[in-house]
């Protein structure tokens, strides 16, 4: 604790001597009057000033961006959450409905004697399989549902997994060669423009072309 202590005293104490230092150091060093010498101090010091707004300026465009990747992925996966458990809501409802369907067969069971002395085979039947096959039916729209589960609760694991794939992305490249990159991200922006701005010449090229073919028709034609 001590040691972590220290060090970081230390990283603080160097980074102030890199960063006050060495514009008074360059100017005392150089030669000419007092004035020239000032004048060399500030133009250093706000180029110094310029530079480390540059530098928290690019890790603050990637905080902001590797929060936002963050917060698309948790806001998925809570998509997918909220519809799992949406999906699932119904399980308990069929559980009932096929303990219901397991009562009226057991109940039919006890009636099917009375049934038998009408001697009606299609009432037979109708009986003794309606409520089995009612849930049947019960049974496979809980299978439905839990294969929604299912899936729901994949894409969550999925989306969570990108979440972490993230921030252990940041965490082994902190220079963002394996996660956001700002200047990379400038640079295709640059290059956006560049073919915006060619395809919009050729095409105000074009235009000037037409309009003076048109002029030398009307007059030559």
């Amino acid at each position: 604790m001590v040691g972590a202590k220290s060090i970081g005293y230390q990283g603080k104490f160097k980074s102030f001597v890199i960063g006050t230092l060495p514009a008074p150091l360059l100017a005392a060093i150089l030669p000419g009057d007092l004035g020239f010498r000032a004048i060399i101090c500030a133009a250093v010091a706000a180029a110094q000033a310029a530079y480390y707004l540059a530098v928290c300026e690019y890790e603050l465009a990637r905080a902001i961006d590797s929060l936002a990747l963050k917060a698309r992925a948790a806001a998925v996966s809570d998509t997918y959450a909220n519809q799992g458990m949406r999906s699932g809501a119904i399980l308990p409802f069929t559980s009932a409905l096929g303990g219901v369907c397991a009562a009226g067969g057991a109940a039919a069971v006890e009636f099917l004697p009375y049934v038998e002395e009408m001697h009606i085979a299609p009432l037979e039947v109708l009986v003794a399989g309606f409520f089995p096959a009612l849930g049947a039916f019960f049974a496979s729209s809980a299978s439905v549902a839990k294969a929604r589960c299912e899936i729901d609760a994949a894409a969550a694991r999925k989306a969570s997994e990108t979440f972490a794939e993230s921030s252990e992305n940041y965490a082994k490249d902190p220079l963002g060669r394996g996660g956001v990159e700002p200047l990379k991200a400038v640079l295709e922006m640059i290059k956006i423009t560049v073919k915006t701005s060619v395809k919009a010449g050729k095409e105000q090229i074009e235009k000037f072309k037409n309009g003076w073919s048109k002029v030398f028709q009307s007059f030559f034609g």
